[in-house]
Protein backbone atom coordinates (compact mmCIF):
# COMPACT_ATOMS: atom_id res chain seq x y z
CA UNK A 1 0.00 0.00 0.00
CA UNK A 2 1.25 3.73 -0.90
CA UNK A 3 2.29 5.29 2.38
CA UNK A 4 0.57 8.88 2.95
CA UNK A 5 3.79 10.78 2.77
CA UNK A 6 4.14 9.42 -0.88
CA UNK A 7 0.90 10.12 -1.44
CA UNK A 8 1.65 13.77 -0.33
CA UNK A 9 4.45 13.95 -2.62
CA UNK A 10 3.08 12.56 -5.72
CA UNK A 11 0.18 14.93 -5.37
CA UNK A 12 2.30 18.36 -4.37
CA UNK A 13 4.37 17.50 -7.44
CA UNK A 14 1.28 17.76 -9.68
CA UNK A 15 -0.07 20.76 -7.55
CA UNK A 16 3.06 22.81 -8.67
CA UNK A 17 2.44 22.22 -12.30
CA UNK A 18 -0.40 24.69 -13.90
CA UNK A 19 -4.08 23.03 -12.73
CA UNK A 20 -4.89 23.97 -16.49
CA UNK A 21 -2.61 21.49 -17.87
CA UNK A 22 -4.74 18.90 -16.17
CA UNK A 23 -8.25 20.17 -16.25
CA UNK A 24 -7.44 19.97 -20.18
CA UNK A 25 -6.14 16.40 -19.64
CA UNK A 26 -9.21 15.26 -18.11
CA UNK A 27 -11.52 16.86 -20.64
CA UNK A 28 -9.22 15.14 -23.28
CA UNK A 29 -9.16 12.02 -22.19
CA UNK A 30 -13.16 12.30 -21.76
CA UNK A 31 -13.42 13.51 -25.53
CA UNK A 32 -11.16 11.14 -26.56
CA UNK A 33 -13.08 8.15 -24.97
CA UNK A 34 -16.76 9.40 -26.32
CA UNK A 35 -15.01 10.47 -29.55
CA UNK A 36 -13.31 6.62 -30.46
CA UNK A 37 -16.08 5.37 -32.66
CA UNK A 38 -16.42 7.89 -34.70
CA UNK A 39 -13.90 6.17 -37.62
CA UNK A 40 -13.82 3.15 -38.89
CA UNK A 41 -10.45 2.63 -37.66
CA UNK A 42 -10.64 2.06 -34.14
CA UNK A 43 -11.07 -1.60 -32.32
CA UNK A 44 -13.20 -1.84 -29.78
CA UNK A 45 -12.67 -5.03 -27.56
CA UNK A 46 -15.86 -5.35 -25.24
CA UNK A 47 -15.84 -7.81 -22.37
CA UNK A 48 -11.82 -7.59 -21.48
CA UNK A 49 -10.25 -9.48 -19.17
CA UNK A 50 -7.35 -9.15 -17.11
CA UNK A 51 -4.87 -11.92 -17.25
CA UNK A 52 -2.55 -11.80 -14.35
CA UNK A 53 1.10 -11.61 -15.01
CA UNK A 54 4.13 -10.48 -13.06
CA UNK A 55 5.24 -8.47 -16.28
CA UNK A 56 2.08 -6.53 -15.93
CA UNK A 57 2.54 -3.02 -14.00
CA UNK A 58 0.17 0.37 -14.21
CA UNK A 59 0.31 1.12 -17.49
CA UNK A 60 1.12 -2.21 -19.46
CA UNK A 61 -0.75 -5.29 -19.05
CA UNK A 62 -1.94 -8.58 -20.51
CA UNK A 63 -6.23 -8.87 -21.31
CA UNK A 64 -8.04 -12.17 -22.84
CA UNK A 65 -10.80 -10.56 -25.58
CA UNK A 66 -12.67 -13.69 -26.16
CA UNK A 67 -10.15 -16.49 -27.10
CA UNK A 68 -7.27 -14.06 -28.05
CA UNK A 69 -4.36 -12.55 -25.40
CA UNK A 70 -3.57 -9.11 -26.28
CA UNK A 71 -0.38 -6.98 -23.86
CA UNK A 72 -1.75 -3.25 -23.95
CA UNK A 73 -0.29 -0.13 -22.81
CA UNK A 74 -2.17 2.74 -21.97
CA UNK A 75 -1.87 5.73 -24.31
CA UNK A 76 -1.27 8.85 -23.34
CA UNK A 77 -0.09 8.12 -19.56
CA UNK A 78 3.00 6.79 -17.81
CA UNK A 79 3.14 4.99 -14.88
CA UNK A 80 6.41 4.43 -12.78
CA UNK A 81 8.10 0.92 -13.29
CA UNK A 82 7.25 -1.51 -10.72
CA UNK A 83 10.81 -3.45 -10.78
CA UNK A 84 14.67 -2.15 -11.24
CA UNK A 85 15.38 -3.82 -14.68
CA UNK A 86 16.34 -0.54 -15.97
CA UNK A 87 17.51 1.78 -13.61
CA UNK A 88 17.86 4.78 -16.20
CA UNK A 89 14.40 4.52 -16.81
CA UNK A 90 13.46 4.79 -12.98
CA UNK A 91 16.06 7.93 -12.43
CA UNK A 92 13.54 9.37 -15.25
CA UNK A 93 10.62 8.39 -14.10
CA UNK A 94 11.42 9.53 -10.36
CA UNK A 95 12.74 13.30 -11.62
CA UNK A 96 9.72 13.54 -13.39
CA UNK A 97 7.65 12.49 -10.77
CA UNK A 98 10.15 14.83 -8.21
CA UNK A 99 10.08 12.06 -5.88
CA UNK A 100 12.94 9.48 -5.10
CA UNK A 101 13.66 6.21 -6.77
CA UNK A 102 12.84 4.14 -4.12
CA UNK A 103 9.18 6.34 -3.73
CA UNK A 104 8.96 5.75 -7.97
CA UNK A 105 9.04 2.09 -7.40
CA UNK A 106 6.80 2.96 -4.53
CA UNK A 107 4.17 4.81 -6.70
CA UNK A 108 4.80 2.46 -9.61
CA UNK A 109 3.78 -0.84 -7.40
CA UNK A 110 0.32 1.05 -5.96
CA UNK A 111 -0.37 1.65 -10.11
CA UNK A 112 -0.08 -1.58 -10.45
CA UNK A 113 -2.36 -2.76 -7.90
CA UNK A 114 -4.87 0.15 -8.74
CA UNK A 115 -4.35 -1.11 -12.07
CA UNK A 116 -5.21 -4.67 -11.27
CA UNK A 117 -8.24 -3.67 -9.02
CA UNK A 118 -9.76 -1.73 -11.28
CA UNK A 119 -9.57 -3.97 -13.90
CA UNK A 120 -10.81 -6.93 -11.61
CA UNK A 121 -14.01 -6.30 -13.50
CA UNK A 122 -14.63 -6.82 -17.30
CA UNK A 123 -13.75 -3.49 -19.36
CA UNK A 124 -13.58 -2.14 -22.97
CA UNK A 125 -10.28 -1.52 -24.92
CA UNK A 126 -10.42 0.69 -27.72
CA UNK A 127 -6.95 0.55 -29.90
CA UNK A 128 -5.52 1.42 -33.85
CA UNK A 129 -3.10 -1.73 -33.25
CA UNK A 130 -0.17 1.04 -32.72
CA UNK A 131 2.89 -1.12 -31.40
CA UNK A 132 3.95 0.05 -28.28
CA UNK A 133 7.16 -2.02 -28.10
CA UNK A 134 8.16 -4.04 -25.51
CA UNK A 135 9.93 -7.05 -24.42
CA UNK A 136 7.51 -9.52 -25.10
CA UNK A 137 6.60 -12.43 -27.75
CA UNK A 138 3.51 -10.96 -28.03
CA UNK A 139 3.05 -7.48 -29.86
CA UNK A 140 2.03 -4.95 -27.11
CA UNK A 141 -0.39 -1.98 -28.70
CA UNK A 142 -1.17 0.99 -27.41
CA UNK A 143 -5.31 1.27 -26.08
CA UNK A 144 -7.55 3.54 -24.15
CA UNK A 145 -8.90 1.55 -21.11
CA UNK A 146 -12.88 2.31 -20.23
CA UNK A 147 -13.87 0.51 -16.88
CA UNK A 148 -16.98 1.10 -15.34
CA UNK A 149 -15.74 4.09 -13.77
CA UNK A 150 -14.29 5.96 -16.84
CA UNK A 151 -10.99 5.72 -18.27
CA UNK A 152 -8.03 3.98 -16.83
CA UNK A 153 -5.20 6.32 -17.71
CA UNK A 154 -6.89 9.67 -16.15
CA UNK A 155 -8.31 7.46 -13.29
CA UNK A 156 -4.26 6.80 -12.78
CA UNK A 157 -3.97 10.11 -13.43
CA UNK A 158 -6.23 11.82 -11.35
CA UNK A 159 -4.83 9.71 -8.35
CA UNK A 160 -1.22 10.87 -8.26
CA UNK A 161 -0.10 7.39 -10.17
CA UNK A 162 0.86 8.10 -13.08
CA UNK A 163 1.48 11.25 -15.77
CA UNK A 164 0.13 12.41 -18.85
CA UNK A 165 2.84 11.81 -21.47
CA UNK A 166 2.99 11.51 -25.12
CA UNK A 167 0.80 11.68 -27.79
CA UNK A 168 1.01 10.72 -31.64
CA UNK A 169 -2.28 9.50 -32.72
CA UNK A 170 -5.03 11.83 -31.70
CA UNK A 171 -8.78 10.12 -31.14
CA UNK A 172 -11.29 10.86 -34.01
CA UNK A 173 -12.81 14.41 -33.67
CA UNK A 174 -10.01 15.67 -31.24
CA UNK A 175 -8.01 18.98 -32.57
CA UNK A 176 -7.15 20.08 -29.01
CA UNK A 177 -4.53 19.88 -26.31
CA UNK A 178 -1.38 18.23 -27.39
CA UNK A 179 -0.22 16.45 -24.09
CA UNK A 180 3.49 17.17 -22.33
CA UNK A 181 6.22 15.23 -24.72
CA UNK A 182 4.18 15.08 -27.80
CA UNK A 183 7.15 16.07 -30.18
CA UNK A 184 6.05 13.21 -32.65
CA UNK A 185 6.48 10.31 -30.54
CA UNK A 186 4.54 8.45 -28.01
CA UNK A 187 6.01 7.60 -24.85
CA UNK A 188 8.22 4.91 -24.16
CA UNK A 189 6.79 2.22 -21.69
Amino acid sequence: MISRSLLFLTRRAWRSRPATLLALVVAFLGVAIVNLGARGDWIVLENCRLILNPANDGDSFHVSAGKEEYIFRLSLVDAPETEGMDPRRLIEQAKNFEITVPQAIEVGEAAKAFTREKLAEPFTVFTRRSDAMGRSKIERLYAFVQTKEGDLGEQLVRNGLARVHGAKVIPPGFSGLQPEGAGGSMAAA
